[in-house]
């Protein structure tokens, strides 16, 4: 039997997602709705993933301006599903890296520093942690993400940017491997 892609990416977006604690089960229906679009046509926008679907393409952009929406449940519920797939594995690798997410359009204006002081790239840093199977390589899950952005001034900082990789190795400790 050939299995759609709506099919794998729904059974994957239920899989990692059905556990968020959104504080009310319709929310969290929506989201492993979004994921398994958004999965369906990775890469692309809502509006693409949606199909030509007005009605879920607002429902999509209604989930994600939802301040009963918090990322860091969504986060939370992906990297709980990571550390119950990783039971499975003797061996694991931690791959982590921080990236910049370079934006243009309008909204750029409100977003951090990415490059020097000269530099007027704007945007978001994401510092990950990808869990592996250490012989295939095949991925596990996003064990870790955080977001920031820049300040224009860098003695504005509130942190330096190497505490990042200090709070993902916390993060991983805090897990029980061992048990």
């Amino acid at each position: 039997m050939i299995t759609s892609a709506l099919h794998r990416a729904a059974d994957w977006a239920k899989s990692v997602f059905s556990s968020a604690a959104l504080g009310d089960p319709r929310r969290t229906a929506r989201l492993v709705n979004v994921a398994a679009q958004l999965a369906k046509y990775s890469g692309k926008s809502i509006t693409i993933s949606s199909e030509g679907s007005e009605a879920m393409q607002e429902g999509a952009y209604r989930f994600i301006r939802n301040p009963n929406v918090s990322a860091e449940a969504i986060r939370k519920a992906g990297a709980m599903q990571t550390v119950k797939l990783a039971q499975e594995f003797p061996e694991l690798l931690a791959i982590e890296d921080t990236t910049s997410l370079s934006y243009r359009h309008q909204v750029a204006e409100e977003l951090g520093k990415l490059g020097s002081i000269q530099d007027k790239s704007r945007g978001w840093w994401v510092h990950s942690v990808l869990l592996l199977e250490a012989t295939t390589f095949r991925t596990v899950g996003l064990l870790h993400q955080e977001w920031w952005m820049r300040p224009d001034d860098p003695a504005d900082a509130d942190e330096k940017e190497s505490g990042k990789w200090l709070a993902a190795a916390a993060t991983l400790a805090g897990y029980a491997w061992a048990a």
